[in-house]
């Protein structure tokens, strides 16, 4: 069994922070759909974004692993 630490994927782009006001009951959703999938906020706004046609690499679909952390 291999000590070393796991490698991390890393993002196919650089990273950006986007900030976007939104109703408080859509924000409720989103954080409920990350709940349900344990998933980020981050991966769930890039898989619907992904969905109506935005195109999204395969490797920033990474979650960032917070959401497993607080979970477990």
């Amino acid at each position: 069994m291999s000590s070393a630490p796991p490698t991390s994927v890393r993002p196919a782009a650089k990273l950006v922070k986007l900030s976007v006001e939104v109703p408080d009951y859509v924000m409720k959703k989103l954080k409920q759909r990350a709940l349900d999938e344990e998933r980020s906020l981050r991966a769930v706004v890039l898989r619907a974004l992904h969905q109506h046609g935005i195109e999204v690499a395969e490797n920033d679909f990474i979650d960032d692993g917070r959401r497993k952390e607080r979970i477990a």
